[in-house]
């Protein structure tokens, strides 16, 4: 017989949504569903997120933001800063966070709704201002080591250098933006707020964006009626995020 207490029940029971237990592990999983209502709960609740999980990895996979504001035309940018990446880290970065949100709901015992749409709507978005070869310009070259540490998914380091250029770069608004992203993916969120807020709400670039990711930082704070606020702003707007901020509003509101 197995030794249940030298078995880790996370991995334990993830092992078993994998097919990964043997033969005896397998008769020792069984045994504690019927013994064990803790631990059936437990399993039940997993199951329901490796079914959000699934789901959301399929639509990420036919969807990711086709129409990323190709229109991103920043007069304060020369044509040798727009870069338009789409690259796997996105999807490696979004397959974290939804096991990190699956993990959370895990351990807290009762699935979070909230934290499973984050999950399934955060992905970051793509480095479009790094220019493609470094420059003899000190503050661009800046930005390029400052963006290179972002595209890595190196969120500190990302941070860090972002501070280091904020007071003097011309790319106020775009550094604030990406600084926000870089913070959420280290789930400081009241930090992001501050930096989307600090951004330029009515002109130059981003807008659009600012809003959509200002509304899932909203969501994680547990704000619903800002988040719900700007999903609407959105929606109006008729953005390429409209479609996604009308699904992610009607999944609230059901």
């Amino acid at each position: 017989m197995l030794n249940h207490k030298r078995i880790s029940k996370i991995n334990f029971i993830e092992r078993y949504f994998k097919d990964n237990l043997s033969k005896e592990e397998l008769e020792f999983f069984n045994e504690q569903l019927i013994r064990d209502t803790d631990f059936a709960e437990e399993v039940r609740q997993f199951d329901v997120i490796f079914k959000v999980l699934n789901k959301a990895r399929s639509e990420k996979l036919r969807s990711q933001f086709l129409s990323y504001e190709a229109q991103y035309n920043s007069k304060n940018n020369t044509s040798q800063l727009i870069r338009f990446k789409r690259k796997v880290a996105t999807f490696a970065a979004l397959s974290f966070v939804l096991l990190a949100a699956a993990y959370f709901c895990f351990f807290s015992n009762t699935p979070n709704n909230h934290q499973l749409l984050y999950a399934q709507y955060f992905e970051v978005y793509p480095n479009v201002i790094a220019p493609v070869t470094r420059s003899t310009n000190q503050n661009l070259d800046e930005v390029y080591q400052a963006m290179s540490q972002y595209d890595s998914m190196h969120y500190k380091e990302a941070i860090s250098a972002f501070n280091g250029i904020l007071q003097y770069s011309e790319l106020q608004n775009d550094l604030l933006f990406y600084k926000g992203l870089a913070l959420m993916s280290n789930d400081d969120f009241v930090s992001a707020k501050v930096q989307f807020e600090l951004m330029n709400s009515e002109s130059g670039s981003f807008i659009n964006q600012r809003k959509w990711y200002l509304a899932l930082v909203f969501l994680q704070l547990d704000e619903f009626k800002q988040t719900e606020r700007l999903l609407k702003e959105i929606i109006r707007d008729k953005s390429s995020f409209s479609a996604t901020a009308d699904r992610l509003l009607h999944e609230l509101s059901s």
